[in-house]
Parts: structure tokens; C-alpha cells; sequence
């Protein structure tokens, strides 16, 4: 946005203004074409510039990380020696975020490595393969 008052030319200043649009949107063509992405739509109203950027996202319904082979090795040495432990507690020694720790043991769980016995509060783990 951009003020006028009595001391402004309005002239001038909608001429800068329209001149730094310009140039923006010289350099956002730039960028697109520069990484092969399609141009933007531009349109104007009554409330200003709207830009619209058209992506192809592809979605496979995997998690677009990978766990590391460490994570999931490192998280079953931890409950095989201490199985009453938290995956928040074993996320803090392991220097991982908890949702990282999560996703490792469920793809554990998942491929029969790992199970989770009795109720969430006061169960325990059971590593079924060490390997």
C-alpha cells in the first residue's frame, strides 16, 4: 500500500509504484522459467494484484522421508534393554524428534519387529527380532 497526501505527487507515486510491480513480476517470470514451472496468471482489481502459480504436485501417499537404517536399529536396542520405556523418553536419548521416533516404530510394529503389550499406561515392548 502507498500513501498520498497533500505532499505527494500522485503522478509520481502511482508511476513508482507501477514500475516496482513490474519489476516484480519480471522477476517472478524469471524464477519460473529459470526452474521450468509454468507462469503465473496475473490479475488486477479494485484491491490490487492477484497472482496465481499453477503446480503440478504429485501425491503418492508415502512419506516423502526416509527413515534412516539407524533409527529403527537404534530404537530397538533401546526397548530390548529397557522395554517399559516411552517412545518420548526413547525419541530424548536418541537425539530424534518424537514423530520420527513414532514413524520408525510403527513401520517396526508393522514388519512384526516390534509390539507394544498391555494398556498404554503400564504396558511394556517387546522386541520379537533383533536383527
Amino acid at each position: 500500500m502507498f500513501k498520498i497526501d497533500e505532499t505527494n505527487n500522485v503522478g509520481e507515486t502511482l508511476h513508482s509504484h507501477s514500475d516496482r510491480a513490474e519489476r516484480g513480476i519480471e522477476k517472478i517470470n524469471k524464477e519460473c522459467e529459470a526452474v521450468g514451472v509454468p507462469l503465473p496468471e496475473y490479475r488486477t482489481d479494485a484491491l490490487g494484484l492477484m497472482v496465481k502459480f499453477h503446480a503440478q504436485v504429485t501425491l503418492t501417499g508415502k512419506t516423502p522421508v526416509e527413515t534412516p537404517v539407524e533409527t529403527p536399529d537404534q530404537i530397538l536396542r533401546m526397548l530390548d534393554e529397557n522395554p517399559e520405556m516411552t517412545l518420548a523418553e526413547v525419541a530424548s536419548k536418541i537425539g530424534k524428534s518424537l514423530r520420527a521416533v513414532e514413524r520408525a516404530s510403527s513401520k517396526l510394529v508393522k514388519a512384526g519387529r516390534l509390539r507394544f503389550v498391555g494398556p498404554k499406561k503400564g504396558g511394556h515392548w517387546e522386541v520379537k527380532d533383533n536383527s
